[in-house]
């Protein structure tokens, strides 16, 4: 009796394993392929202009933003944005950029945060939970298909051992945009890739300043200044909404062998870049 029992505790522990290997444990007898991409820019942010409340009632002032008075009015200047993410399959395959590549592959999905705003950059990826049939990790919207945003894919050089790419990663913010084009090294033998390094150039809303109104962050008007125009002060209002700055930097993305074998979902991405779904 005493052995029945240990094997009934035996498969049930097998079953669970089964049922967790796109869930949560990522690995098992198919294995996982995990990418670490890391990307680091130079763009804008917004610093307040400190106007006054007269400035800010002037004609030229609120024909920027109506309610520009309660909100204030902030300039842009340099900052670095870092931002880091994943892709991931559950089962390990190999995989082509967008069509008309003849095999397509495994689907790839994708996640990407910024660690310091704690904001997600892509869509944020989706847990299905156990209650759900089929219970799985994967990317949201078109980061579940992250592979069909890869325009050029391939391999090249006298043994194909290298790696080229041109990827317009998944953004949850429609308007915001990153374009990467790199170089790297390619496993022929597992058929996966090593590693890309290269530039990347973008567009994102401004990382903005905020002003507390009856207990409320709002966020400030963010502007640029005329080019033609002789510049006196920002407070003047001769300036133009800015609701995007350019971006500019570099890229990597890493095969990770650890996490692929032994990592969890749920401790490499942050709360605040995933849902639960039932």
């Amino acid at each position: 009796m005493k052995k029945l029992m240990i094997v009934a505790a035996a498969a049930a522990m097998v079953g669970a394993a089964s049922a967790d290997l796109c869930d949560e444990v990522i690995g098992g007898a198919d294995g996982c392929a995990l990418y670490n991409v890391k990307f680091t820019f130079k763009t804008l942010a917004a610093k307040d202009a400190k106007c006054s409340a007269a400035q800010l009632q002037a004609d030229a002032c609120v024909a920027l933003d109506a309610d520009i008075a309660k909100k204030g009015l902030a300039y842009l200047d340099n900052t670095t944005r870092k931002f880091e993410g994943i892709l991931w399959q559950c089962k390990s395959a190999c995989f082509e950029g967008k069509a008309p590549n003849e095999q397509v592959g495994g689907d790839i999905n994708y996640v990407l945060w910024e660690k310091k705003s704690e904001l997600a950059i892509s869509p944020k990826a989706v847990y299905h939970r156990a209650a759900d049939a089929d219970p799985r990790w994967e990317g949201g919207a078109t980061a579940a298909k992250e592979q069909e945003n890869f325009d050029i894919l391939g391999r090249y050089g006298n043994k194909a051992q290298k790696v080229t790419a041109y990827w317009k990663p998944s953004m949850l913010n429609a308007e915001e945009e990153i374009i990467a084009a790199g170089f790297g090294t390619f496993d022929t033998k597992k058929l996966l890739i090593k590693s890309i390094s290269g530039n990347a150039v973008g567009k994102f809303v401004p990382v903005t300043a905020t002003t507390s109104e009856l207990c409320t962050d709002v966020e400030l008007v963010t502007v640029l200044a005329y080019m033609c125009h002789n510049f006196k002060s920002w407070c003047c209002c001769e300036c133009v909404n800015a609701a995007l700055a350019p971006a500019s930097g570099t890229w990597t993305l890493k095969y990770n062998a650890s996490a692929s074998k032994n990592g969890k979902l749920s401790k490499l991405i942050p709360t605040y870049a995933y849902e639960a779904q039932d």
